[in-house]
């Protein structure tokens, strides 16, 4: 079996936020546009 792989990090407080809200996506790629967007809607 293959191992899930790790999401990618981005700004540490974005990362640290957004781990409580992990469980809620079946895959690495959602939770990584989901840190994506609010790094978008931060910036």
């Amino acid at each position: 079996m293959v191992e899930p792989r790790l999401p990618a990090p981005t700004v540490q407080f974005i990362d640290s936020y957004c781990q409580l809200y992990q469980n809620l996506f079946p895959e690495v790629r959602s939770f990584e546009n989901f840190k994506y967007l609010l790094v978008r809607v931060i910036s």
